[in-house]
């Protein structure tokens, strides 16, 4: 099976993507399939075709995974759909389909579990700055206990990072609150929440702890959709 090169200009600013031509996402192609018959054909046939299918894709992959601005979609957030959809969702198995020629072959992805990591919180003096990083631990019960620990040794620190990258499982209001609550020095809130048939209400969190992490705070976050 061809794929998209340098020579077929699928997507002028979609170039560390365009793999989706060559690898197809379970999910969106399947209902696009349904909508344009023989498109599983299309892109095994030719490359050109393919390449001319990609916005195609890229708008089912967008619909399922961008709430919000999905008529306007920037190249960055495109990617974040992608990438998204190739990732799936957890808890979930995921079905990647390849064509080779005009056979189709499925590959079925489990959902394995996060890396074993010893400590749920990890931290470090930089200079004067203290840096504390999650281990995918958000919603672990002994993460509080944990950050509590680590920033104990920290007291000079004149600014923090805090890095929340890759953390896929999530987390939980009970270890988010107590994680703030360090960080303020008096009742503040955090949180607006709008539902669709009541007024609006804002979440609080309490100070915290000994002491105040104070000081400017970075957080290092990844793709949001």
């Amino acid at each position: 099976m061809r794929s998209c090169t340098t020579k077929v200009n699928c997507h002028r600013n979609s170039a560390r993507i365009l793999a989706i031509t060559a690898l197809l996402l379970a999910a969106p192609v399947a209902e696009a399939a349904q909508e344009t018959p023989g498109i599983a054909t299309q892109y095994a046939a030719d490359a050109q075709a393919m390449c001319d299918l990609v916005p195609k894709v890229y708008a089912y992959a967008a619909r399922s995974r961008i709430r919000t601005g999905a008529d306007d979609i920037p190249p960055a957030r495109m990617a974040w759909a992608l990438n998204a959809a190739a990732a799936g969702h957890r808890g979930q198995t995921r079905k990647i389909v390849f064509l080779r020629g005009r056979e189709r072959i499925t590959v079925e992805l489990g959902d394995p579990p996060p890396p074993d990591i010893a400590t749920s919180v990890t931290a470090r003096m930089i200079g004067d700055i203290g840096y504390i990083r999650f281990n995918d631990s958000l919603g672990n019960s002994d993460t509080v206990a944990a950050f509590d620990a680590a920033v104990e040794g920290m007291r000079t620190a004149k600014g923090w990072i805090v890095d929340l990258r890759d953390t896929p499982s999530g987390g939980s209001t009970d270890v988010a609150e107590p994680v703030m609550g360090r960080f303020v020095a008096r009742r503040a809130g955090y949180q607006v929440t709008l539902p669709l048939r009541a007024a609006a209400s804002t979440r609080q969190v309490e100070p915290r702890g000994p002491w105040t992490l104070s000081g400017p705070v970075v957080v290092l976050a990844g793709h949001c959709p």
